[in-house]
């Protein structure tokens, strides 16, 4: 478990936490390159996953269709 001050009231919470429980401060755990990295990161996996399915559901509707 790894804590870091939130960086709107110093409080400490977990990195992954959405809000601060003691401000409410969005995202208190995380800088914005973190943010933006595991951004990019998400996008790259879905890209991935999603890309691939879409080339195989076209193949096989292709082959249905003639």
């Amino acid at each position: 478990m790894s804590l870091r001050p939130c960086r709107h009231c110093g409080h400490n919470v977990h990195q992954q936490t959405t809000d601060c429980p003691n401000c409410g401060g969005p995202t208190p755990g995380l800088t914005t390159e973190e943010r933006t990295r595991s951004g990019l990161m998400l996008a790259a996996l879905l890209a991935l996953v999603i890309v691939p399915m879409a080339v195989l559901f076209y193949g096989c509707i292709s082959a249905f269709a003639g």
